[in-house]
């Protein structure tokens, strides 16, 4: 399934409570951790992100370092497409 950005910060919006608009204004390369990725919030959002792009992440790629930047999770959502 294809990659789409927009999807991503939805669903991290959701996963981090953090308004959306302040979401999409990240760079696709800056750490989402001081926006409240943590091991628990970003557990709930490899979830929605596997519901929404119909993949199974193994667990040895659910680490936070996978998930803290938009480029990362891309990565790892291009890995299991």
């Amino acid at each position: 399934m294809e990659f789409r950005r927009s999807e991503v910060i939805n669903i991290l919006s959701k996963a981090l409570d953090v308004d959306i608009n302040v979401l999409s204004q990240i760079g696709d390369d800056e750490d989402i951790r001081p926006y409240g990725l943590d091991s628990i919030k970003g557990i709930q959002a490899v979830v929605m992100l596997e519901g929404e792009f119909n993949i199974e992440i193994v667990d040895e790629d659910l680490l936070l370092e996978n998930f803290n930047t938009i480029n990362k999770i891309k990565k790892t959502i291009e890995k299991y497409s």
